[in-house]
């Protein structure tokens, strides 16, 4: 308060005033940090906006359900945006606000009109309707991120911002925010002094950097047909599912229960879901309807939906059980190995088999998924556990007989290649087969053959080679390198080997493979192609098909079952035995993890005896083509 001397004032409102009388001023304007400041702003803003014909029906706001149609608008205090799918009307209504707020005295700036993309209050959508932080936000806060794990050290208060901005981003996929926990403790222990960063808060954030470009959601993904009730459970059973149809997902997903706790009529469910029946029925709730009547239905009543009990009424299951004592009916290793094998099985199939699923329905995916493997060279060992691990998961199959097409599959795949059949090839069978392919016009099958044998490669390791793979040789200024190389498993690609390694390069190095790279890069026309497009077209089906067929066809049945695994041990094999590499060079060739894994699979010792039991006319014709492989190959250039 002030004297009416101090301030000047004689009369006030037409009053006479002494110049001691006290005067109490108030302020014209919205005081700077007010409370409610911003909730004026906003409404202010809102309301001009409403006047211009951008109607309250039509807003998009926190709180609030997405209104149907196809027009919408938001102000955010000082900011407007109009969104539709008509460019006229939205421009038209636009403006139309625009008008308005300048009309009312209010500066209007930075107009920006996009179609098809946009960038809204840091987010940006884009035509396909993904909707995610802009590019300049998302990498400021990936970039600050390095700067703090590059300095290793930070205040709680630094950090502080920084979660801030992580914050926001994650809103789009707030899962993301799961990889944050003591990087708030740490925050609060180290407010006001700068301290080395945990090993744990190292890895969360480093893990958020990781995860960060994944940070967006699909506007036009359709609702999940599945749905969810969650409640807290000491004993693991407190999530359950049901089905439900898309159009009654869309009707519930327009609400927020947490919407209700700022709703005084909707802060207790079971009441406010029977407010209709309640009000009027009742002397409590004639009160009630009075009231609203007078003050109006509170703004967030209107807004909030409850779930009605016909989506509670329904036939419900556990969505993930814990097994407890089932899990407890075999080992913790063989349990591991289970939950891979039926994990890799259900993503192979897209999902499309579960514990629920029906019997017939696994039949068919296991039967097929077991074709897979089988021309993948996969081991009969992985076939075993597939289907141990089916039998594990669906307790009603109660064995191979009730899948009677996976049962089939497995006595094939029995027959074709017996447990433990991973006896080499000698060298000059595969250029035998080699030869039979070249004059059958099977040149790529041919090459990938050899390519094989020579590279001691996995069967699918020759299908996933892209043209850019396969190097020629270089020479540099002081170095050179002279041979032709296979880059296996780039980390650009994504696909780790089995043994999970990347970057693995192998050259055709020794004198008798010199043969196989011009061959290749001529016959496959690498110097033109695409570098990431694949570089064979055969497959390993038609690999497969063929060396069963000529198995027969050759007069090769003697060395035992065909199976493209046997290319890679006789690699290993033939090298050993011609004393080529020494067992630490064919380990790092093979990409054996231990010396151990090269003595099972390299077998020298054995190429003599099974050479030998060939007839003697197939051993001169295998002899003679591995005398003419490289002259047959060079041929084709």
């Amino acid at each position: 308060r002030v004297t009416a001397e101090s301030m000047g004032l004689t009369t006030l409102e037409g009053s006479p005033l002494r110049p001691g009388d006290w005067i109490y001023p108030v302020v014209s304007v919205i005081p700077m940090g007010w409370t409610h400041a911003m909730v004026w702003c906003q409404r202010i803003n809102e309301r001009i906006c409403e006047e211009a014909g951008l109607t309250n029906s039509e807003r998009l706001r926190d709180g609030s359900s997405v209104p149907s149609g196809d027009f919408w608008h938001i102000q955010y205090v000082d900011n407007l945006h109009v969104f539709g799918t008509n460019k006229a009307i939205v421009e038209e209504r636009f403006w139309r606000a625009v008008e308005a707020l300048r009309g009312r005295g209010l500066t209007v700036h930075e107009i920006e009109v996009n179609e098809g993309e946009c960038q809204v209050l840091g987010w940006a959508v884009d035509r396909a309707g993904l909707f995610g932080p802009t590019p300049k936000r998302l990498w400021r806060a990936r970039l600050a991120v390095r700067e703090i794990l590059r300095r290793n050290a930070a205040s709680g208060q630094q950090l502080e911002r920084l979660l801030g901005h992580i914050t926001f981003i994650s809103l789009c996929r707030r899962e993301a925010l799961s990889v944050l926990g003591e990087t708030y403790t740490f925050t609060r222990k180290n407010y006001t002094r700068v301290a080395p960063l945990w090993k744990s808060v190292r890895k969360e954030l480093s893990t958020w950097d990781g995860i960060s470009p994944l940070i967006f959601v699909n506007l036009r993904a359709p609702w999940s047909t599945t749905l969810y009730s969650v409640d807290a459970s000491d004993w693991g059973m407190g999530v359950t599912t049901s089905n439900i149809t898309r159009d009654e997902a869309s009707m519930l997903g327009k609400y927020t229960e947490r919407w209700r706790f700022k709703d005084p009529l909707a802060k207790n469910p079971r009441r406010h879901a029977l407010a209709a029946q309640a009000v009027g029925a009742t002397a409590e709730g004639r009160e009630q309807a009075e009231t609203w009547a007078v003050f109006g239905v509170p703004e967030l009543a209107s807004k909030f939906q409850a779930v009605g009990f016909e989506f509670v009424d329904r036939s419900w299951k556990l969505a993930d059980p814990q097994h407890t004592l089932r899990n407890n009916a075999v080992g913790p290793r063989t349990l591991q190995q289970y939950n891979k094998h039926w994990k890799d099985f259900v993503e192979w199939t897209g999902c499309l088999v579960s514990e629920a699923a029906s019997l017939p329905t696994i039949d068919n995916h296991l039967a097929d998924y077991l074709e897979m493997l089988y021309h993948k060279g996969e081991d009969l060992s992985q076939a075993n556990y597939a289907t141990a691990a089916v039998m594990f998961k669906v307790p009603g199959t109660k064995g191979l007989h009730q899948l009677p097409k996976s049962q089939q599959a497995m006595k094939g795949w029995r027959r074709l290649c017996p447990a433990r059949s991973r006896l080499p090839v000698p060298y000059e069978v595969v250029c035998l087969l080699s030869q039979v392919a070249l004059k059958s016009g099977k040149v790529e099958l041919a090459i990938a053959l050899q390519l094989m044998f020579l590279l001691y490669l996995r069967p699918s390791e020759i299908t996933t080679l892209r043209v850019q793979d396969i190097v020629p040789p270089v020479k540099t200024r002081g170095r050179r390198y002279p041979h032709y190389a296979v880059l296996l498993h780039p980390s650009e690609a994504g696909i780790p080997s089995k043994t999970k390694q990347w970057d693995e390069m192998l050259t055709l190095d020794l004198p008798h493979q010199q043969f196989v790279g011009p061959t290749l890069f001529k016959i496959l026309n690498l110097a033109s192609r695409p570098k990431d497009d694949p570089a064979f077209s055969v497959t390993l089906e038609e690999i497969n098909d063929f060396m069963g067929q000529q198995w027969k066809a050759q007069r090769l049945t003697s060395l035992g079952p065909p199976h493209l695994y046997r290319l890679r041990h006789g690699g290993a094999s033939f090298e050993a035995a011609g004393k080529h590499r020494d067992m630490v060079g064919i380990q790092a060739r093979g990409r054996w993890q231990t010396v151990k894994s090269v003595k099972n699979y390299e077998k020298g010792g054995r190429l003599q005896q099974l050479f030998a039991a060939l007839p003697k006319a197939v051993q001169k014709r295998c002899t003679e083509a591995f005398r003419d492989m490289a002259k047959s190959f060079r041929s084709l250039h």
